[in-house]
Formats: structure tokens, sequence, C-alpha cells
């Protein structure tokens, strides 16, 4: 018997950033795509845990590059790019809504503080319960962890 209904966050409740977000950040940092995408992987764990921000995400990237960009402007890469792109899947949240009268709905979402900030204030969160955010609880996907 089904009791629990887990959703994503990124990807499924909201759109996912994806190549565009990623093009930006190439032309805003001055790294190439590939090796963005390789330091991405091995510093986005950290923030996702909650272990650096997100502005020190950016750091370390760039001084391995030996690269320079002003803490605004990586501010407002992370912030704003997920603002133009994670936009509210709004038939999921109608499906929710229905799935909530009959289950338990909730999330789990490898996350960062930046994001969940702005979801909370936009009320994406409020049909799930319970609300597993990676950086809050210390715990990412596919750590089994993290579903129990």
């Amino acid at each position: 018997m089904i009791k629990t209904i887990i959703f994503d966050l990124g990807g499924v409740v909201v759109a996912p950033l994806g190549k565009p977000f990623i093009r930006e950040c190439v032309e805003k940092l001055g790294i190439g795509w590939e090796r963005l995408a390789v330091l991405m992987g091995k510093y986005e764990p950290q923030m996702q845990l909650g272990k650096i921000s997100h502005i020190e995400f950016w750091k370390r990237i760039l001084r391995e590059e030996r690269k320079e960009v002003s803490e605004s402007i990586l501010r407002r890469l992370w912030v704003d790019g997920y603002k133009k792109r994670a936009n509210v899947n709004t038939e999921l949240h109608k499906l929710v809504k229905v799935l909530r009268k009959k289950y338990r709905v909730g999330m789990i979402s490898n996350t960062q503080e930046p994001h969940t900030s702005y979801n909370r204030k936009r009320g994406v969160f409020a049909y799930f319960n319970p609300c597993l955010l990676s950086h809050k609880v210390g715990l990412r996907k596919p750590d089994q962890r993290i579903f129990k």
C-alpha cells in the first residue's frame, strides 16, 4: 500500500537550469564548458551538503582556474540565473494538491541555500511534508540515509 509519494525539486517541481545556465556561467566566468562542468561536479556536492556557501563554491572554481570575478557577479549568477529559469511546474502543483488528500507528499532535493530561500518565498515547499533539503539535513541523493 502506498502511503507516501516523494518528489524531487529540480527538473520536477521546478524547471531545470540546464544548458542556458551553464552557457551564462561560461560567458561570465571565462571558463570552458567541459572544464566548468568538471569543476562544478567537484564542488557542488559540498555546497549541497551545506559545507560551503554558493559564493565559496564559485570562489573555489575560480581559484583553480586562477581567475577573479567580483562577489556581486557570483551572487547574481547563481541567484538570478535560478530565478530566470526555475519556473514552477504549475500542473505538478495541482497534482500534488490532489494527492495530498489521500497520501503523504514529500520532497527530497539536492539543493543549496539561495535556491531554498527563493523557493520558500514563493511558496514552493508549502505542499510538501516532509521536505528534505540536502543542505539542511547534511545528506544528499543518492545516499540512502536521506530516504530513511
